[in-house]
Parts: C-alpha cells; sequence; structure tokens
C-alpha cells in the first residue's frame, strides 16, 4: 500500500486558454468519476511538487496498492539511479530495491492466485456435493433394477453362459421390433403419397371450376399481406418520431429547471448588485467603467444543463456546473494605476525682525485611477469551448425543439425565433458558369 499523491500542471500562453484546458481537464476526470482540486492557494506548492525533486508540499494523499501505484510511473530505464537507497520505486539498477520490488509482485500474485481457489472452491462446493449425490444415486437405480431383473429370471445369476444368452435373446427380439416398425412407416410413407396425390388433383379440379374466385381469393390475400407490411412501418415510424420527441425534450422536472435558472440569475444579481456598489465599497480616486450588459436566455442554460448532464438531473448536481458556466461567461477584471501627482502649498512666516515671508513647495501624493471591465462571452457561444462532439449534438437538438417545452419561459427570444415564427429554410443557386476550378489552385499536376 502506496500514500500517492498526484498532481497535474497546466501551462499556456493566455489567461482565457489556461482557464479553458483546466476546464476541459475537470470534465474528462469528472467523466471518470475522479475529482481535481484546483490548488489556487498553492500554486507555488504544487509546481515544486510536481518537479523531479523527490518532495511534496501538497498535503492531499490517498491510499493505492502497488500495481495502481505503477501506473504513475511509467519509465523503465537504468539511466535514472542515484548512489545509495534509490529515489524512485521504479527499475533501476539498486539490486536490494528490484528484488525486494519483484518479490512483493510475486507475493501479492500468490495471494490472489490462492484467493481465487478459494472462492472457486466455496462457489463449486454445492455443485460438486450434487455431482457426488446423483452419481450415487445412479449406482443404487442400477443395482436395484438388476436385484428385481434377478428376481424374475433367476438364470441371470448362475452363470456368465446364461447371462450371454439371455442377452442374444433380447437382441433377437429388438431387431424383430425394428423390422415391423420400418414395414409400418414404409405402409404408412405410400399412404401419405397417396393422400397428397388426391389432394391435388381436388385442388386443380376446384381450380378450373372456379377460377375467378380463386383469383379474388389470392387477391384478398395479398391485400391482406401488404396491409400488415404498412402497419408494421407505420409502427416503426411512429417509433422513430416519438424516440425522436423523447430525445430533444428536457429531461429535468420542472421544478429542477426553474430552480437552475432561479440560482443562475442570482449569481448575475449578485454580480449586478457588486458593480453599483463599487464605488461606494472601493476607496479609489478615479473610476472608469466598461461593461457588457448581464443577461443570458433560460433556454440556452437549460440545453446546456441536460447536455452537460446526460440523463434526468436535479438542481443540486448542476450547482457546480451553473458556477463553471457563470465564471466562463462573465470575465471581470480591475487594473489599478498608481500616478504620482503633486500640488502647491504655500506657507507664509514672520522672521525676528518683523519682516514677513512667503514660500511654495510640492507636495506629492499617490492618484489612484480604477478601470473595471466586464465582459460577456454570450452564453451561446459557450458550448462549442467546453462541450464534447457528443454533448453538442444533444445541445443542438435541444434547442432546435426547445425541448419541447415553449411554455416553460415564454419571454424568451427562441419562442418568437424558433416556434411562433418558423425560420425559412435557406435556398442557394449556382449557376454553372460562375462554379471555375484550375488545376493550379487545386494542386493537381497534367
Amino acid at each position: 500500500m502506496f500514500l500517492l499523491t498526484f498532481t497535474v500542471v497546466n501551462i499556456a500562453p493566455t489567461r482565457q486558454k489556461l482557464e479553458n484546458d483546466v476546464f476541459t481537464i475537470s470534465g474528462i476526470a469528472q467523466k471518470y468519476n475522479c475529482a481535481l482540486k484546483r490548488l489556487d492557494w498553492q500554486q507555488e506548492q504544487g509546481f515544486t511538487s510536481s518537479l523531479v525533486l523527490g518532495g511534496n508540499a501538497i498535503e492531499i494523499q490517498r491510499g493505492m496498492t502497488t500495481s495502481s501505484t505503477a501506473i504513475f510511473i511509467p519509465f523503465m530505464t537504468k539511466e535514472l539511479r542515484m548512489d545509495g537507497a534509490a529515489l524512485y520505486y521504479g527499475m533501476n539498477e539498486n539490486v536490494g530495491t528490484e528484488g525486494a520490488h519483484h518479490s512483493e509482485l510475486v507475493g501479492e500474485a500468490v495471494g490472489r492466485w490462492g484467493t481465487r481457489r478459494v472462492r472457486q472452491a466455496v462457489r463449486d462446493h454445492p455443485a460438486k456435493a450434487a455431482a457426488r449425490a446423483e452419481s450415487r444415486y445412479v449406482k443404487a437405480t442400477a443395482e436395484h433394477r438388476f436385484q428385481t431383473e434377478l428376481e424374475k429370471h433367476p438364470d441371470l445369476g448362475k452363470n456368465a453362459l446364461a447371462r450371454f444368452a439371455q442377452k442374444q435373446r433380447q437382441k433377437r427380439q429388438y431387431a424383430k421390433q425394428a423390422r415391423e416398425a420400418a414395414r409400418q412407416g414404409a405402409r404408412a410413407a405410400e399412404k401419405t403419397a397417396v393422400s397428397a396425390e388426391k389432394l391435388a388433383e381436388k385442388v386443380a379440379g376446384f381450380v378450373k371450376r372456379h377460377p375467378g374466385g380463386v383469383v379474388i381469393t389470392l387477391a384478398c390475400l395479398l391485400l391482406l399481406f401488404t396491409v400488415q407490411s404498412c402497419a408494421s412501418s407505420l409502427v416503426t415510424l411512429g417509433n422513430g418520431i416519438i424516440g425522436g420527441i423523447g430525445a430533444s425534450t428536457y429531461p429535468a422536472q420542472d421544478g429542477d429547471m426553474l430552480g437552475a435558472e432561479a440560482a443562475y440569475c442570482a449569481l448575475e444579481a449578485e454580480l449586478q448588485h457588486y458593480l453599483d456598489t463599487y464605488t461606494s465599497t472601493h476607496d479609489y480616486d478615479e473610476y472608469h467603467f466598461d461593461l457588457d450588459a448581464i443577461e443570458h436566455d433560460p433556454y440556452v442554460l437549460i440545453s446546456m444543463l441536460s447536455a452537460l448532464h446526460e440523463g434526468e438531473w436535479t438542481l443540486e448536481e448542476v450547482r457546480g456546473t451553473l458556477q463553471t458556466i457563470f465564471d466562463r461567461q462573465y470575465i471581470l477584471t480591475e487594473n489599478v494605476v498608481t500616478e504620482r501627482r503633486y500640488y502647491i502649498e504655500t506657507d507664509t512666516w514672520t522672521d525676528s525682525e518683523g519682516n514677513t515671508h512667503t514660500s511654495s513647495y510640492r507636495v506629492y501624493y499617490d492618484y489612484y485611477i480604477c478601470t473595471v471591465t466586464l465582459k460577456n462571452e454570450d452564453l451561446s457561444h459557450l458550448p462549442i469551448y467546453i462541450m464534447s462532439g457528443e454533448q453538442l449534438s444533444r445541445y443542438a437538438l435541444y434547442m432546435a425543439a426547445l425541448g419541447n417545452r415553449p411554455d416553460l419561459f415564454p419571454n424568451s427570444g427562441y419562442v418568437d425565433k424558433y416556434i411562433t415564427h418558423t425560420p425559412k429554410p435557406y435556398g442557394l443557386k449556382l449557376q454553372p458558369s460562375t462554379v471555375k476550378c484550375r488545376a493550379s489552385a487545386l494542386g493537381s499536376s497534367g
């Protein structure tokens, strides 16, 4: 058993790219039921722990077996070595460490083999006991039948010659019965052939006497088969339509969807309040604001949640996702610039002779200018950055039908765009003379 600390270092040229990478990695880990914790306040300790220095400054450990720990040691080279005790638990030239490692692997393999043998013996014990009981029953039954036959035919117990004669008589009797059965089968087959021939003659005579009735009967049978085929096709089509409607319908309950929308609106309201009271809660000399509108469409939000969380979800399950989406949509930056300024101060004083003097001098002070920028990335633009191909397909399906719930958020602009006024299909007309291809442009050669 080992205590393992697993660190992942993400490096990106921009903060936005770094956020995208961290979000993608977190999604992959969550897919395999793993949780990655961001070291927001331990960046230096995390980076130092990830270096090949043998030090661990992160107090997050998990117990793992030898085979599980070996996954995180992919190197197998003898150049990674040091004098004295080995630094890594992998393959190196420390013979004692390597021998202990192989001994441990052999011990674990033997333990697993013994465990499997014991479990297999426990599982097979009832079946083996039943097989032994069945064998004893067969032997006892055979002995009982032999004793019964021996009472009926005492001659069987006299000697081997008498038993041989009895077997020969039984063989002749069985052969006689087989010949009789063959003769009866031949007579039955002959009778069946004669009956089939007579039936065919009767059918042919009926068709000659009633040709119209036969045609009508065949037409009715053909119509019946056609109706059955159409019915099966309609059933398949109906199942496809029902499946399409089910796939494009929001899987969550109304209370959870309305609760998720309310929770997201609460996050936006908190951000708006922070900006409205910014000048009163901060102590700067000058403020500049460049703020985008704080808004989102509820159908885009619910479609994203339904695509990211496959199947029915609850409000408690998506609270973390709501915060992640909110952090990706609204990017708030605060930039403070300090300027060195001054003002003129004048002092008047009188000397010992009664003369009045005036002197002026500069008084320097720091002048703080704060620029607050809020960028709204537009919620409908985020899916392509945070979703996989399969999730994007589900998101597009939900948005195309608005989850089959246009009544859920009737004030949304998508209701008028997708439901009330259905968009017209685009038409593209190309004239043959306008489509030209040059061999040099396509990179082809004669």
